[in-house]
């Protein structure tokens, strides 16, 4: 049977390698970018105001990483 400590540190671990992927693959070379990356506003077709980097929203690119580092997580397992 498994111990309700051993799950809870299957899960804590399970979280931490999770976090440890996505701050390394996906914050930090996304920060790093900042500083050389040319940011454009444009205006989407809703109206709102929207920053641009290289034709694709900061918001999609954090997103895209996300799902990548996401699926490799899970390939390894």
């Amino acid at each position: 049977m498994i111990d309700k400590r051993d799950l809870k540190l299957f899960i804590i671990r399970f979280i931490e390698s999770f976090a440890i992927l996505y701050i390394f693959g996906v914050l930090i070379p996304n920060l790093l970018n900042f500083y050389w990356a040319k940011f454009t506003r444009i205006k989407n077709l809703a109206g709102n105001t929207v920053l641009v980097y290289n034709n694709i929203s900061i918001k999609e690119k954090f997103i895209n990483n996300f799902y990548i580092i996401f699926h490799m997580f899970f390939i390894n397992i």
